[in-house]
């Protein structure tokens, strides 16, 4: 389950509209610091799939010392939304099945993307499900290095690992059922 589009960055029963996207995080948050989180994976190349879920990153990354409270992470895994508390920040494959899902403003889908999987053959191809996301970068859980992290671009469809994990990017948490 994807948590709507347009929340409004509150983690208790926040108010989401499903319109676009607007609240963003940088992903160790602002009194994070840059450092390897214990556990959470590290992908170095473009075209490798996460084996990782990121309910497994997500919960690795609040607990560290080097995240402060308003990451990404922390901001997903303290979520209640819809009865549930257990939303967390998806892995890179994740991410790269959400855009496969969504419909992005102006209905853009590049066909050579994402690398991983594509124009999402394995995932049935590319569809609307989902709603909410803009033409913006959306953190992932996956490490790249100490000081990046992976993100999910839903104007290009790549997934690149050149944002620092102090740049503020979209957030939008997701949950297993």
């Amino acid at each position: 389950m994807i948590l709507p589009g347009a929340c409004d960055g509150s983690t208790s029963n926040p108010t989401c509209n499903n319109t676009d996207d607007t609240f963003s995080a940088t992903w160790y948050g602002t009194s994070g610091s840059a450092a390897d989180i214990a556990d959470v994976e590290t992908i170095a190349a473009a075209a490798t799939p996460s084996t990782q879920l990121g309910n497994f990153g997500t919960s690795f990354m609040a607990a560290s010392a080097s995240v402060s409270s308003d990451s990404a992470a922390d901001y997903c895994d303290s979520m209640t939304y819809g009865g549930f508390s257990d939303w967390y920040l998806p892995s890179k494959t994740e991410m790269a099945y959400i855009y496969c899902k969504a419909l992005v403003s102006g209905g853009a889908h590049n066909t050579s993307f994402p690398e991983e999987n594509v124009n999402c053959a394995s995932f049935g191809g590319k569809t609307s499900e989902i709603g909410g996301f803009i033409n913006a970068n959306y953190w992932t859980t996956s490490e790249f290095s100490t000081t990046n992290a992976w993100r999910q671009s839903f104007t290009t469809g790549t997934q690149t690992s050149s944002n620092a994990k102090s740049v503020a990017l979209r957030v939008r948490c997701i949950r297993k059922f």
